[in-house]
């Protein structure tokens, strides 16, 4: 699963699956299953990051963008990778020393 962060000219930042289509006829990026990245502050010194839906009123997995309106694109932090991939069944990587709750460790 191949991420990419675009941040359009409205401000927005998606985060999608990138499909590396590029339609130069249409100038368009078509991207997969993309969800608008959401900042809260959780304190003074924490944000979380949140996703929704870039359009709550489509089944469509994949959408095109106009590449006028893109300012950037660049790969995502690998929290927020892992976080995708929760939501859209991809293998979310574990962080070293990270053990899963359920997970008792073996003594001798």
């Amino acid at each position: 699963m191949d991420l990419i962060l675009v941040k359009f000219l409205s401000g927005e930042i998606v985060l999608a699956e990138n499909m590396g289509e590029v339609k130069t006829k249409k100038d368009t990026l078509r991207l997969k299953n993309p969800v608008v990245v959401l900042l809260a502050q959780v304190d003074e010194q924490n944000v979380s990051v949140q996703f929704r839906p870039i359009c709550p009123f489509t089944e469509d997995k994949e959408i095109d963008f106009n590449i006028n309106t893109i300012v950037y694109m660049a790969a995502p932090v690998s929290d927020m990778a892992n976080q995708y991939k929760s939501l859209f069944g991809g293998i979310v990587l574990a962080k070293a020393g990270d053990v899963p709750s359920n997970v008792v460790p073996f003594k001798k």
